[in-house]
């Protein structure tokens, strides 16, 4: 399967190497044809993805100095898709043992080592800091027990101590199989490796991820006049909060009457869409002293520029100096 579409609506394109055997780039939001345009591939070929350079140098990597190799290409297939409003995960294997390195989203690496048993003995970052180390310790038994192992968990982590106005991407925590076992049950292997996840999972986000500013500047065009500061931020990874008090005192109510209606004014920042989006909202109650229902429905427009245009579908307009317009809505960013 190259791409998959969840009940999100976004789409999910692997791209397979190693002789079409493993993943080696997981990149969510972006499809397949999307992908083999930015890489000048024909996009209605389900086999183009084998002409990128980064399958050629899967299918080729036989030892350390070729495993080298492909994650130069992958860095730099990544650093391409950089521009881009993509999730890219990256993964490395010795197929015979398993997977050696994993890029994350955030730019994080994690690389993986194993033992002369090849049994996995520690994970390191970018410095070769050791993120987790495993020790495998057997004691003999005149009767072998049945020993179950954890299956592979992960759980998806952002930074909790970023403070107000602020956000981060998202860090995923994973615990590779085999690493816990039990002589209880499955679901005990298992447990043990979702309680490493909760125990760690957190701090590491907390230690490997930058904040950023998620609210966003919005500046009124066409001589609009905010009541108060607009409120727009990112709610989370692909939803944005708008809120603009407007007052209608000197307002042309016609001029959201007409055509695709009028120019509100800009967002900048990260809080513009990566194409336009179109949403009909109906306005809530709202003004400077608490206000009554205004009655009305809007049309608004927000483009990939950042530009806002709303159009009155019904209700009306006065122009007053006691009069507000409420626009408190949510639109996605893809």
């Amino acid at each position: 399967m190259i791409q998959t579409t969840p009940k999100s609506g976004m789409p999910i394109t692997t791209i397979w190497g190693y002789h079409q055997t493993k993943p080696i780039a997981v990149i969510e939001g972006a499809s397949y044809s999307q992908i083999m345009q930015i890489f000048n591939l024909s996009s209605n070929d389900p086999n183009s993805y084998k002409e990128l350079e980064i399958v050629k140098k899967s299918d080729l990597d036989i030892n350390d100095v070729t495993e080298n190799e492909l994650i130069s290409e992958l860095s730099m297939f990544k650093k391409k898709l950089e521009p881009m409003p993509f999730k890219v995960t990256l993964y490395a294997y010795d197929p015979l043992i398993g997977i050696k390195t994993i890029i994350n989203p955030s730019g994080i690496k994690e690389k993986y080592k194993y033992d002369t048993q090849n049994r996995l003995e520690k994970i390191s970052d970018n410095n070769d800091n050791i993120l987790k180390e495993y020790k495998y310790n057997y004691a003999p038994l005149s009767i072998p027990p049945i020993i179950f192992y954890n299956s592979a968990q992960s759980r998806s982590f952002t930074r909790n101590n970023c403070g107000q106005g602020y956000d981060s991407d998202t860090y995923d925590y994973t615990v590779p199989a085999e690493i816990y076992s039990s002589t209880i049950s499955q679901s005990d292997a298992d447990q043990k490796a979702l309680d490493d996840i909760n125990s760690n999972g957190q701090a590491e986000a907390n230690q490997n991820l930058q904040c950023f500013a998620s609210e966003c500047p919005f500046t009124p065009i066409g001589g609009l006049s905010l009541t108060m500061p607009s409120v727009i931020y990112n709610e989370n990874y692909y939803l944005v909060h708008f809120s603009a008090l407007i007052n209608t005192n000197g307002i042309d109510p016609t001029s959201f009457n007409s055509g695709a209606g009028r120019t509100l004014g800009l967002i900048t920042g990260t809080c513009k869409p990566s194409r336009v989006q179109v949403i009909t909202f109906d306005e809530p109650a709202g003004g400077m002293f608490g206000g009554t229902p205004a009655n009305r429905r809007w049309e608004v427009r927000i483009d990939a520029v950042g530009n806002v245009s709303a159009k009155l579908i019904s209700g009306t307009i006065t122009s007053s100096r006691y009069g507000y317009i409420n626009f408190k809505f949510h639109f996605n960013k893809f």
